[in-house]
């Protein structure tokens, strides 16, 4: 018996013309892409590495900024609270008559005035021969700027060297100035104080604090040449030291003198 076998016939595909576009459905004209590689464990690492190392960087950057900007920013702050001290501590000063002022020896913590004072529209006497004296609007009375201490502090315990002169030996009185109001038979009226923060040296209160080899008192009186005198000076010196610590821990300090010419030099 004879059986037909049907042969396969072999997949002839007629050439393309010329110019024909490819058969994208035989995948003709395409090419297999290409399998994509991945990263590496140790480019990981290197690249994980030097991005935490710039975003160490930056951040150390912008701590020291801020510690910066806050440093300037409390030392400004002391420095408002200087300048306003200094107009308070003043304000009186070029009108006024001293009453006492300090000497070398002695406690430079203090100063007395008597202020000219308005009597019917003027401040001279009916005569015209002197000025009404006293303060805070009364006749006779006077007004002492004193310093008062309220702790006293060591070089040893903070560490920090205040004048500057390579040892921690010295140890400093804090405290504040306060307006002392007392009537004609010295009776105390009213007290005000005007300043906390105020530094000066534990003892005596005009020694060396900056470490330039001169006294530092608060107040003293000196004449045009500059020579302290307490009968004919004509210029009050105010010269004090304030100090604070900051949020860091950071010891701010700071130095205002200021004079004021007196006009009344008597």
């Amino acid at each position: 018996m004879i059986m037909n076998k049907t042969r396969k016939s072999p997949n002839l595909r007629l050439p393309r013309p010329v110019g024909a576009r490819p058969d994208v459905h035989r995948g003709e004209g395409t090419k297999r892409p290409k399998q994509s590689q991945g990263f590496t464990l140790m480019e990981l690492v290197i690249t994980m590495s030097i991005l935490a190392l710039i975003l160490t960087l930056i951040l150390s950057m912008f701590m020291k900024t801020q510690e910066s900007f806050d440093f300037s920013s409390n030392k400004a702050w002391l420095e408002t609270r200087a300048s306003s001290l200094i107009d308070r501590m003043t304000q009186y000063l070029p009108e006024c008559k001293i009453v006492s002022a300090p000497v070398t020896g002695t406690h430079h913590g203090s100063i007395t005035i008597q202020v000219p004072v308005l009597v019917t529209g003027t401040y001279w006497s009916a005569d015209g021969s002197s000025i009404n004296w006293g303060a805070k609007d009364q006749l006779g009375w006077t007004l002492t700027y004193q310093y008062v201490v309220s702790k006293t502090i060591s070089e040893t315990a903070t560490g920090f060297d205040y004048n500057g002169d390579g040892d921690l030996g010295e140890s400093y009185d804090s405290g504040e100035i306060q307006m002392v109001f007392k009537d004609s038979v010295g009776t105390v009226q009213n007290t005000y104080s005007i300043g906390n923060d105020i530094v000066t040296v534990h003892t005596n209160w005009e020694n060396d604090l900056d470490g330039d080899g001169a006294l530092d008192p608060i107040f003293y009186r000196v004449n045009q040449s500059g020579t302290e005198s307490t009968i004919n000076g004509n210029r009050i010196i105010v010269n004090f030291f304030m100090i604070t610590i900051d949020g860091k821990g950071r010891v701010i300090f700071m130095h205002k003198k200021e004079s004021r010419t007196l006009r009344n030099p008597q």
